[in-house]
């Protein structure tokens, strides 16, 4: 009697060592044939972008900034690095990278919008808030600044900081230009020629946003040449010399 329940002891043993074998083996021949049907099959390969966002960029621009290829598998995309690639362009402010299985990629930009117009020798000109040239094509109804000259760091912090500021007196800003004077304007109201200066933006943008408010509409600007901000916290009509 002992000994066969010796004997079935080392059969069970057996058999679970065969049964444990089999199973392992089974797992290594699904692992191999999933790594060689993942090899093989075209059911992650990349098949379907989606672009959000774009305004000026069409969807193959957006495509080809990324960098990414229909048929690439889904799995190999990197996505931060699709990211680095999307926001190093100019046009592009930000981005995000999502995918969805099995063969799908979702981005979203956002797009650098311009803070005025350069007037270019070569024509026309977008400039973001960098100061960058923006080589997309804009909407031309967009309520923008002309710059006259070039687009230096000065013009571009004056407009930044206006923007910022007071909207109010960005959106009324005609032509804007950096001259021996410092930063010069012309308001879209009577082409008032404004005067600003080199110096302490953010106060004289407040007074004029002041001015324009209050007293803008009670002044003739018949005999006013320009409007001086160049005094501390005044603002000074300079009149026409008149002819003798």
């Amino acid at each position: 009697m002992k000994m066969v329940k010796k004997i079935y002891g080392i059969f069970k043993l057996c058999l679970m060592f065969v049964l444990v074998s089999a199973g392992g083996f089974l797992l290594v021949f699904q692992s191999v044939y999933i790594i060689k049907a993942y090899r093989t099959t075209g059911f992650f390969d990349l098949k379907k972008v989606i672009v959000h966002n774009n305004i000026t960029l069409s969807n193959s621009d957006v495509m080809d900034l990324s960098g990414i290829r229909k048929g690439t598998r889904i799995m190999d995309i990197d996505k931060n690095d699709v990211v680095k690639r999307l926001v190093s362009n100019p046009e592009i402010e930000d981005a995000s990278v999502k995918t969805i299985y099995p063969a799908t990629v979702v981005i979203k930009v956002r797009e650098t919008m311009p803070i005025a117009v350069l007037n270019h020798s070569n024509g026309l000109k977008y400039i973001g808030r960098k100061g960058e040239i923006l080589s997309g094509k804009r909407p031309s109804d967009y309520d923008l600044p002309i710059i006259s000259g070039e687009a230096d760091e000065e013009t571009v912090q004056f407009l930044n900081t206006a923007l910022n500021i007071s909207p109010f007196i960005y959106h009324r800003i005609s032509e804007i230009q950096n001259t021996g004077k410092g930063i010069e304007l012309f308001l879209i109201n009577n082409s008032a020629h404004v005067v600003v200066g080199k110096e302490e933006f953010d106060k004289k943008i407040i007074v004029l946003d002041n001015f324009l408010k209050e007293e803008y509409g009670s002044v003739s600007f018949s005999n006013v040449e320009y409007i001086d901000l160049r005094f501390d916290r005044q603002v000074v009509l300079k009149e026409f010399a008149m002819a003798r």
